[in-house]
């Protein structure tokens, strides 16, 4: 039996033309699709940092009209690199002790500082901003690291007390003098992830075992340990409230370790082990004999700053401010020219191990001709996040590309690049909570 031939019914494979023609046909397929996948995804991210912002706004504020309590919205950066946004709630007031009491340095005489106490809303969960994104708060000018006087004594209230912000130390023998940076507004961000998490606060007593105190010069603890900024509400009204003195927020710190000040019968007053803040906040401000001594003297006083005062770790300084700026961190690192983050705080903070304060990485600057110190960084934090974008392109703060006398919303001109903001604005409506979109 004879077979007949049939090219039809024989395997054919690819020609070598044939699979380039395919593969490249697939190049550019993915070169359409990955940058549209990229801004898709980038739009997402954005579009919830926006909205995480206007719901924490707005909760914040319904807070305020519902319970008839003052309310507001902290925001906080945590160790793991994300951007936190916590409703809280006023419980009442302390007096403060102007310079760190835990060194048992604490005297009846010693100034005092009226401030508000803030707490988490009882069982409520805290907003965070998509990994990659953060926020920054507008500073009025003024409101810097403030200068304030009790007792017969001159010194500044601790807000954002860097050097970075003009501030060399409190001293009461030589009162702050009226410094320009202190006196200027700024764009701030949050300072609550770099202080010593072992330690109740600086200086304190309390070392746990194994561990070195990162904070132990005189002046730096004597700075404010963890700070950030806050929308907040008044009571009843829900109007926003602008200025006045920064304000003391529970935010506990997470770890058991460095509670040794309470101990037996003031075992209570651990904060890492309290599930309603509103309730424990309360309890610490009215109680008058807090270590059940039957009696009330100065040490309940040392305990009550020990636990909620402005140099206990498990609160942070918080100034009103009416304007936020949302952004992308890498989008604020490109533009002030780092290299890139800090590798153990994840951004432009070196950890509180390397100096014992809050303070930028200069570092990540390394051959930069314009950033040079810590008050270019904080310059060019604001310059960024309200818009000049091209100060670092032409080398300079005064950065008025076509020539108008503005250094912002420059145009390309003279080879020089236009100014192209990245950060987003918003502004709060005073009456009504809204945030409003600034338009550039």
């Amino acid at each position: 039996m004879s077979t007949s031939r049939c090219d039809n019914s024989r395997a054919r494979g690819f020609t070598l033309i044939e699979l380039i023609a395919v593969v490249t046909l697939l190049l550019v397929v993915l070169g359409i699709a990955v940058p549209a996948f990229t801004g898709m995804v980038n739009a997402s991210e954005q579009s919830l940092a926006e909205n995480t912002l206007r719901v924490g706004v707005t909760v914040a504020r319904d807070m305020a009209v519902l319970n008839g309590r003052d309310s507001g919205l902290l925001f906080t950066r945590e160790a793991n690199g994300r951007t936190r946004l916590i409703p809280v709630i006023k419980v009442g007031e302390i007096e403060d002790a102007a310079f760190n009491p835990l060194d048992g340095s604490l005297q009846p005489n010693s100034p005092v500082i009226t401030r508000d106490v803030y707490a988490p809303v009882p069982f409520s969960t805290p907003l965070q901003m998509p990994r990659g994104w953060t926020l920054a708060g507008y500073a009025e000018p003024g409101s810097i690291d403030a200068a304030t006087s009790s007792n017969n004594a001159v010194f500044t209230e601790g807000w954002y007390d860097s050097i970075a912000y003009g501030d060399t130390g409190r001293n009461l023998i030589q009162p702050p003098a009226i410094d320009p940076v202190r006196d200027a507004g700024h764009w701030i961000l949050p300072e609550t992830a770099y202080f010593d998490r072992f330690m109740q606060g600086p200086g304190s007593g309390e070392v746990p075992n194994g561990f070195t105190p990162s904070v132990s010069s005189a002046i730096d603890i004597n700075r404010t340990p963890r700070q950030s900024f806050m929308v907040r509400f008044d009571a009843t009204t829900g109007a926003m409230s602008r200025g006045g003195r920064p304000a003391l927020v529970l935010d506990p710190r997470p770890t058991s370790l460095g509670r040794g000040a309470f101990v037996g019968p003031t075992r209570w007053m651990r904060a890492d082990r309290v599930e309603d803040y509103e309730a424990w906040v309360d309890r610490v401000l009215v109680s008058q004999d807090l270590d059940g001594s039957m009696t009330v003297d100065p040490f309940d006083r040392e305990l009550r700053l020990t636990a909620l005062g402005n140099f206990s770790n498990d609160t942070v300084l918080a100034g009103a401010v009416s304007r936020l700026a949302i952004f992308e961190e890498r989008d604020l690192l490109s533009g002030l020219g780092a290299s890139g983050p800090n590798r153990e705080t994840g951004w432009i903070y070196q950890p509180i191990e390397e100096d014992g304060r809050i303070a930028f990485d200069m570092d990540i600057y390394a051959g930069s001709q314009l950033i040079t110190d810590p008050e270019d960084v904080r310059l060019g934090i604001t310059r960024w996040v309200q818009g000049d974008t091209n100060f670092l392109a032409m080398g300079t703060f005064e950065s008025d590309g076509d020539g108008d006398t503005n250094v912002y919303g420059d145009l390309e001109s003279n080879g020089n690049p236009a100014d192209a903001p990245l950060a987003r604005i918003y502004f709060i409506h005073p009456g009504t909570g809204e945030l409003t979109e600034v338009q550039r």
